[in-house]
């Protein structure tokens, strides 16, 4: 190893020399020249040192990792994009996740791969729960919100899914985020949909198919009233399939004729159009496959659209379809019926018929039983008593207890009670002293037939 100062040309061109040092050193036959920029000789005799045992430790023993702590993580965060979109995963969800990312790169000035690291993360969500102006009530005063815990729990599942993705790429040795976890949604949902009844679905139907008519038809020519009546039919169709099959609006909007098996009453969502990613199929009801033959053109190719653009109702048109059929938007309890609401209804309706949970996970198409059960299955409507009735229980008569015979005297009662010849001689002897029993009349408590509160224990042996 050497040690030595660079030597250069002034402005006047005169040959002058470095006051900072550098170093020379071979390794394994590859020569290292490093400007150390220490002026003070034995300082840079220890860095030089330091360096040289590190380029021998390199050279035994490489460290796959040093490239990639040196690479911005700016760098990394591009690369996982492309990695994440060669995955085919839907537009939305890819752009949401590196809003979040590139979001917490800008907010917490994290800039190298040592940067990623749980205390920050935690530090940065505190910061998003912070409350946020929202605006001014009708008396004028700022109003303010927060947050929600599945708000905050997406850019956890963003910043998880990129750790994850660095470790498994070996970009890093392990996963730095593997412990952060996530907040708990059940305690703070804001947005909590209904099912909708039977009923209500039904009349939902009817105000669909009327209210084109009733909105435009009385001064209409009789070309438009058809085609206002065609309109209203259609649009009655698209929400009798959606809370039918629990398809998601999106899943239904990219929909062909070619995905309907008529003869097996399938419906197969491609993979490209599933949010899974992976080709499904939901059973048709028989009123479902009835209505579709019932409205498909005869020169209907496999590839045209079950429901051209145009008739696909909006958020808004659904709403003024839930007001012509009385159907509030918010319920007493602030729970919410939208289009998403009929994929709740689809499922809760499933457990109304009896249909076992794991069938209806099948049908909602959903890789966690507890979010059918837990979520998309609305409990107000299911009947806990039909379900408790519904239970086959011996009756007590049969049984010839003598607790539930009115009117029984204490005695009958204690000789249904006292140990037969039979379970003296299976009864272990407990080995305790007992005096004798005094006979004490038991307390009855409650109605005739009902069972008594438990007797005074004032009497009963004890081993004292």
């Amino acid at each position: 190893m050497m040690l030595f100062r660079r030597q250069y040309r002034g402005s006047d061109g005169t040959l002058r020399v470095s006051r900072k040092w550098s170093c020379r050193f071979s390794v394994r036959g590859r020569v290292h020249e490093i400007a150390l920029g220490l002026t003070d000789r034995r300082n840079a005799e220890k860095e030089a040192q330091r360096l040289l045992v590190e380029a021998e430790n390199e050279v035994a023993d490489p460290d796959p990792f040093r490239a990639h702590r040196a690479t911005p993580l700016s760098k990394h965060v591009d690369a996982f994009e492309v990695t994440l979109r060669s995955r085919e995963r839907a537009e939305q969800y890819v752009r949401e996740c590196f809003v979040h990312v590139r979001a917490f790169l800008s907010d917490t000035r994290a800039t190298q791969l040592r940067d990623l690291d749980p205390a920050r993360v935690a530090q940065w969500l505190e910061t998003l729960k912070a409350p946020q102006a929202d605006g001014k009530d009708e008396h004028g005063k700022e109003k303010t919100k927060t947050r929600s815990a599945r708000t905050l729990n997406s850019r956890i599942r963003a910043l998880r899914q990129f750790s994850r993705w660095l470790f498994t790429c070996r970009r890093l040795p392990f996963d730095p985020l593997v412990s952060v976890e996530e907040f708990n949604e059940a305690a703070d949902r804001r947005r909590v949909r209904r099912a909708l009844t039977p009923k209500e679905f039904s009349a939902l139907l009817v105000a669909a198919s009327k209210r084109p008519l009733e909105v435009e038809g009385p001064n209409a020519s009789e070309e438009r009233r058809a085609l206002l009546a065609a309109r209203g039919r259609s649009r009655a169709l698209i929400y009798l399939v959606l809370g039918a099959t629990g398809l998601r609006v999106g899943e239904l909007r990219a929909l062909t004729w070619g995905d309907i098996d008529f003869g097996r009453a399938l419906v197969v969502v491609p993979a490209k159009v599933a949010k899974a990613r992976k080709e499904q199929s939901i059973d048709l009801h028989p009123v479902v496959v009835a209505a579709l033959k019932s409205v498909r053109p005869a020169t209907a190719a496999a590839h045209d659209a079950m429901f051209p653009p145009g008739s696909f109702p909006n958020v808004e048109t659904f709403y003024r379809d839930l007001k012509a059929a009385g159907i509030a938007q918010l319920d007493e309890n602030k729970r919410r019926v939208d289009r998403h609401a009929l994929r709740h209804s689809f499922t809760t309706w499933l457990a109304q018929s009896g249909a076992y949970p794991r069938v209806a996970q099948a049908l909602a198409r959903h890789s966690d039983i507890r979010l059918t059960m837990g979520v998309y299955t609305d409990p107000t409507l299911l009947s806990t008593k039909a379900a408790v009735a519904k239970l086959e229980l011996p009756a007590l008569a049969s049984l010839s207890l003598p607790l539930s015979q009115p009117g029984a005297t204490s005695s009958q009662l204690r000789a249904a009670s006292e140990p037969t010849a039979d379970d003296d001689a299976n009864e272990p002897d407990s080995g305790l002293p007992c005096e004798d029993v005094q006979e004490v009349e038991p307390a009855m408590v409650g109605a005739p037939g009902i069972e008594p509160g438990t007797a005074s224990l004032k009497g009963c042996c004890s081993t004292s």
